[in-house]
């Protein structure tokens, strides 16, 4: 997996399949690889399955302009 591949890093924006299965498999994937102070972030929270997705797996987030959703860490 493309996944394995990336080292730790510092922002994480989310934009891809817009399911839930999708979503929620994309943040699993990617939130360990944020940094201590870093941002997972993602789009279209207006999204059914994406919101869905960040409500079960992201503890707390906030909403910015554009329905994106970030948190930090």
């Amino acid at each position: 997996l493309v996944v394995d591949q990336i080292p730790s890093v510092d922002l994480v924006f989310i934009d891809g399949d817009h399911s839930y299965n999708g979503c929620s498999a994309d943040i699993r994937a990617y939130k360990h690889k944020v940094n201590k102070n870093g941002l997972l972030s993602g789009h279209d929270i207006d999204f059914p399955g994406v919101n869905k997705a960040v409500n079960e797996l992201v503890v707390k987030y906030e909403v910015g302009p554009n329905n994106v959703w970030f948190t930090s860490f």
